[in-house]
């Protein structure tokens, strides 16, 4: 998912990944290596992440959906309700 959305994050802004890699002062071995499956260093993923303006999360694929539908069941709606009162 990382390699998917980091190239992604590359087209967006017309770069390639290799370009982007040398921006950010990492090796260009990088680029081969994220493409074979490897992930970026846990230290290096929100520095990758803000070159691009977005989240940690967003680059690495693991932003969480809510659950379900988007909809409020009976007990969530009347707590909301009485939340808000």
């Amino acid at each position: 998912m990382f390699w998917y959305n980091f190239v992604n994050q590359c087209e967006k802004i017309e770069k390639s990944p290799t370009v982007v890699v040398e921006d950010l002062g990492f090796k260009r071995s990088a680029v081969t290596s994220w493409k074979n499956g490897a992930l970026p260093q846990v230290k290096n993923r929100k520095k990758i992440a803000d070159y691009f303006g977005i989240t940690v999360e967003e680059l690495m694929g693991t932003k969480k959906e809510p659950a379900g539908d988007g909809e409020l069941d009976e007990d969530m709606k009347e707590f909301v309700e009485l939340d808000d009162a």
